[in-house]
């Protein structure tokens, strides 16, 4: 039994059917059902479930959920006679390809999932772990370098070395100077 919002539906589709279509094309019943059929029927809708699921691609930010419940409903929509089996394995390659990754979706397909709920899976482990080694790479460039007890005892006996130098240096300046000095004072 149709409800009435069906029922208006299909008389709504009825009255832009014989708006944009010539009367001698619809005249009889027959005529009026085999349009009806060519323009709204599931096997011509299939088409083009079958193009957009081909197509179908992960959008930026598009959670992995997402991307497999609108694989699912693409595919019971493009294959609506094909056997489960076959279905889930067409429905397991365009997901793997609506990553939209290639380096993603090779990791995925080396794991061989054999339907759409193991490539979901698969992906959100792999996901997981991708964040997981970013997020410590990321803290680990931020932590600041401690430098190792050689390195430091290391550069502790250079600036010894040199401040050594440098009091030598100033050493002699001075007795150099105290020296001019002292002839300058005695010439006078």
């Amino acid at each position: 039994m149709l409800t009435l919002c069906a029922l208006q539906m299909l008389v709504l589709l009825l009255l832009l059917l014989l708006w944009d279509t010539d009367a001698a094309s619809t005249d009889t019943i027959k005529k009026l059902t085999t349009l009806l059929r060519n323009r709204y029927s599931g096997a011509r809708q299939s088409d083009k479930y079958r193009m957009e699921v081909r197509l179908r691609r992960r959008r930026p930010g598009e959670s992995l959920s997402s991307l497999h419940q609108d694989i699912r409903r693409l595919m019971a929509l493009a294959y609506p006679t094909l056997q489960p089996d076959a279905r889930e394995s067409i429905a397991c390659d365009h997901y793997i390809d609506a990553l939209n990754d290639a380096d993603f979706g090779l990791k995925v397909r080396e794991r061989a999932p054999t339907s759409l709920d193991g490539a979901f899976r698969v992906s959100l482990q792999l996901e997981a772990w991708m964040k997981d080694a970013t997020r410590t790479r990321r803290e680990q460039s931020t932590k600041p370098q401690v430098r190792g007890t050689n390195e430091a005892e290391d550069d502790n006996e250079q600036l010894s070395a040199r401040l050594n130098r440098l009091e030598g240096d100033m050493s002699r300046c001075l007795k150099e100077l105290m020296r001019l000095n002292g002839t300058s004072s005695q010439g006078a």
